[in-house]
């Protein structure tokens, strides 16, 4: 997931006065930071998600049917993990 923070980070510079501008603020505008952040499912989002699929297969599943998909989404989340 990418996540952008636009959050206002604006930096006060003060312009070299003149006679019609004694004092004069300028602000500089930083552009959004970027960062990309890896999502991982907790015990609860992987329960909720199974029985999601469970109930739109329209289908009866095993203890045995169950597991298998349980673990083929298991592996994929740790392939997709990044080493640290």
């Amino acid at each position: 997931m990418e996540i952008v923070d636009h959050r206002n980070k604006t930096k006060p510079t003060t312009l070299t006065p003149t006679a019609e501008t004694p004092t004069v603020a300028k602000m500089e505008i930083d552009t959004p930071t970027t960062k990309r952040v890896v999502l991982s499912p907790t015990q609860e989002t992987l329960w909720a998600d199974l029985s999601l699929m469970h109930e739109e297969s329209g289908e009866a599943w095993s203890t045995q049917t169950m597991m298998e998909v349980e673990s083929k989404v298991l592996v994929r989340c740790l392939l997709n993990t990044p080493q640290k």
